[in-house]
């Protein structure tokens, strides 16, 4: 929570940073379909986005200078104590390091729903940072995060069908 509030802090967001943590459903739901066999084991190590914040900022610009920011703490950046100074991190002495980064503005995703969601790793523990454009929300409210979820679960990729297939090796219904 405290990263996002500083990035949100330094680029001159106005609204306050937002937090929530996934559901257990949703945390069954994941592992289910993704890890069917780690499920089978009570494992949900894969499960790393349990915590989320979200940063609201008024233009892309803010978004620009916070996906800077982002990519400065990732694993192959060159210095990202400095980074962690300017941002008056580095004396809590805690390690952060941006694993992941989805830009769903140069890529939007199915019902074309944009954001950026970055996976940071603090302390060993994986989050999720989400950027979100104040006017998308403002225009699409819950809507768009909600068509969003509503493709995703028609969109599905072919190994991950668990059903029975033709003699031609096509799933049923394709």
């Amino acid at each position: 929570y405290k990263i996002s509030k500083v990035l949100a802090r330094h680029v001159g967001a106005i609204r306050p940073v937002e937090w929530s943590v996934k559901r257990p459903w949703r945390l069954w739901r994941k592992t289910i379909e993704q890890f069917p066999e780690e499920f089978a084991d009570h494992d949900f190590r894969h499960c790393c986005d349990v915590f989320r914040t979200s940063i609201v900022l008024e233009n892309l610009g803010q978004i620009e200078q916070v996906l800077d920011i982002l990519e400065s703490l990732g694993r192959d950046a060159y210095d990202r104590d400095a980074v962690l100074q300017r941002l008056g991190l580095k004396e809590t002495g805690a390690v952060f390091l941006v694993e992941r980064i989805k830009n769903r503005f140069v890529e939007p995703c199915l019902g074309g729903y944009m954001d950026v969601i970055a996976n940071v790793r603090i302390n060993g523990y994986v989050t999720e940072v989400q950027l979100h454009l104040q006017r998308l929300l403002e225009i699409k409210g819950d809507t768009g995060r909600a068509m969003y979820k509503w493709f995703r679960s028609f969109s599905r990729k072919s190994n991950q069908y668990a059903g029975d297939k033709s003699e031609d090796g096509r799933m049923h219904g394709a």
